[in-house]
């Protein structure tokens, strides 16, 4: 499949997350709950790999939006490539 990324600059971080047979709901696959928590994984790995704080009142990084495409559900086995990105 190919990746299809928004035209909003290079990638801060990117990790790829194996899907665990425990990630699916009751239809078979990923809920988007889980992969909004994918995302908040993605970039606290990001602030560690910065070496900032993780917590308050600590300088850090704040998401003032978060967004998703889903182009097709997400089922089992598979791998989800998450990538953040930083506009002004």
């Amino acid at each position: 499949m190919q990746e299809k990324m928004l035209d909003i600059g290079p990638a801060l971080h990117i990790i790829d997350v194996p899907v665990r047979w425990s990630d699916l709901d009751a239809d078979g696959r990923v809920n988007n709950v889980l992969v909004l928590r994918l995302t908040e994984e993605a970039r606290m790995q990001w602030v560690d790999v910065l070496g900032t704080s993780i917590e308050a009142p600590e300088l850090m990084p704040v998401v003032k939006t978060v967004g998703c495409t889903f182009h097709s559900p997400i089922g089992y086995p598979a791998t989800v490539r998450v990538a953040l990105h930083c506009s002004e």
